[in-house]
């Protein structure tokens, strides 16, 4: 063994390395269906990622990050839908038309609520999540 022989003082019986410490994990609630004051567009969008998340992303505290990212998706739809034309002439010169902005700033807000919410492949990689229950059969070691 290299390097200093430890003291009796920093040795201690029966403690694990970490300082003995066991990781507190809370149990998530899984996420209900969409809210009733969401309109049905929105509701789409919601009900379309919570069925499709991975199992365990999501949790019942993530609904209200999910709702506001369902409204702004249904907003960026609209400003895109009523966007006929990207100029419009002013008075003066030709200019970008308001909603070019509007979904512009939708994109911006989205991405970094995907990033949050872990709905992108980059954030699904750094998330660990426990692997999904695939049968029944499962159980039986952790009873045996």
């Amino acid at each position: 063994m290299q390097g200093r022989k430890p003291s009796s003082l920093t040795i201690l019986k029966g403690t694990r390395s970490g300082g003995g410490r066991i990781k507190h994990v809370h149990p998530m609630t899984p996420m209900l269906e969409a809210p009733e004051h969401l309109n049905l567009e929105e509701r789409e969008v919601f009900e379309t990622i919570r069925e499709n998340a991975p199992p365990g992303l999501l949790a019942q505290i993530d609904r209200f990050l999910l709702e506001a990212f369902a409204q702004h998706v249904a907003l960026h739809r609209r400003a895109v839908r009523e966007l006929d034309a990207l100029t419009f002439d002013s008075e003066s010169t030709k200019r970008a038309h308001p909603l070019v902005g509007i979904a512009n700033g939708q994109v911006k807000l989205l991405i970094a609520a995907s990033e949050t919410l872990g709905l992108s492949a980059t954030a699904r990689q750094r998330i660990k999540l426990r692997e999904a229950n695939s049968g029944d059969w499962d159980d039986i070691s952790d009873h045996a």
